[in-house]
């Protein structure tokens, strides 16, 4: 247990969660304010410390059934902030991202009269202006113009310049951290000369993570790491994703090509049944057919014995015979009592035969068992 709380696991801790909120800070920043807005997220921490000359202090603000709390900070660099921070911070569920106020006495204020055609460069210009209003180097001071007021008649423009020394800055971010709180701002708030006048107690942001180009070497390391990441993780999804469509375009290929040979052997399977079902099928029509042996073995017992038969025809399921019978009409009985043969009709008139022994005829038969072959 004694490992676990080593001062070297807490300050990795605080560390891994410094580098954390940045981050989340840095993403939080390329998102639309009106997304913001809708997710209730105004882009603004909660906690606030007001920073002076001889006192610091941290304001917890008031949530739910937790009032408003206040935390003394140490401005010496080798004393240890108050334990109960971070404590107090996850009982009220608030983030450790933290605005730092200036109090006026640590800003120098003053106001310029510019010509309104200075407002395009207006940074630039007092970017070459600021050594001559105050006995430091530019290097050493940030600075933020506020437009107070544009004087159209007079073409002029007054300003209000608010200046810190980068010293300052730097040492209210390094009070922020020693504390675990991750520095979102470092602001002040314009005193102008007189209560009263326009931006009197209005916030001027003097710093933000980045915004003036002097962010910390390490930090601008990450950032740049953390982008060639994001595009190496970027280019090396969209290569994974082309190679498996191209893998996924080879399956279909190869589907597509055992499809096709798969069509063409069912066509020729399919081909190769319908041949045999109509083989079968014309097998089976022989079989039942009546073949004209049988149609002849069944006149042969149906046809009287004072009569004989000398065409004999088989059309389909019509026969057709042509003879001498003593007395024809005695063909008609026998014909209609068959179980093969039926319907017996003359289909010429009845005559007498060339000798005079009997009766020629022309009978036609239908054959009732199914078509002759």
């Amino acid at each position: 247990m004694a490992t676990l709380t080593s001062p070297h696991i807490s300050t990795v801790s605080r560390l891994v969660r410094r580098g954390a909120s940045w981050w989340v800070f840095e993403l939080e920043q390329m998102l639309p304010r009106q997304f913001l807005r809708m997710m209730n997220r105004t882009g603004e921490p909660d906690l606030l410390i007001t920073l002076g000359r001889r006192e610091a202090n941290l304001i917890v603000p008031a949530q739910g059934r937790h009032s408003a709390a206040t935390v003394s900070l140490p401005l010496a660099p080798g004393q240890r902030p108050e334990p109960r921070i971070q404590s107090l911070l996850r009982a009220r569920r608030i983030g450790t991202d933290v605005r730092i106020r200036l109090d006026s006495s640590l800003v120098y204020e003053t106001g310029l009269v510019l010509p309104t055609a200075a407002e395009r460069s207006l940074r630039l210009i007092l970017g070459h202006q600021i050594e001559r209003l105050v006995p430091l180097a530019a290097d050493e001071v940030c600075f933020e113009p506020r437009i107070m007021a544009r004087r159209p008649e007079a073409g002029t423009l007054e300003v209000r310049l608010v200046i810190a020394r980068r010293e300052t800055l730097e040492r209210a971010r390094r009070l922020a951290m020693a504390a675990g709180l991750v520095p979102w701002s470092v602001e002040t708030t314009i005193t102008a000369d007189r209560a009263g006048l326009p931006g009197h107690g209005e916030p001027v942001t003097l710093w933000m993570p980045g915004r003036d180009g002097r962010s910390p070497r390490w930090q601008n390391r990450i950032c740049r790491g953390l982008e060639a990441a994001i595009l190496a993780l970027a280019i090396a999804a969209y290569g994974l994703h082309v190679h498996r469509l191209d893998e996924i375009r080879h399956e279909l290929a190869g589907e597509v090509g055992r499809t096709r040979q798969a069509s063409l052997a069912v066509e020729r399977l399919s081909a190769h049944v319908a041949a045999m079902q109509a083989a079968v099928t014309f097998l089976e029509e022989r079989r039942k057919a009546i073949q004209p042996l049988q149609v002849l073995d069944e006149l042969t017992r149906r046809v009287p014995h004072n009569s004989w038969v000398s065409h004999f025809t088989l059309k389909g399921s019509e026969v057709d015979i042509v003879g001498i019978s003593g007395r024809a009409t005695d063909l008609v009985g026998p014909i209609e009592n068959s179980a093969l043969l039926g319907n017996p009709r003359f289909l010429a008139p009845i005559s007498l035969s060339p000798g005079g022994e009997g009766e020629s005829f022309d009978l036609g038969i239908s054959l009732k068992g199914g078509a002759g072959r």
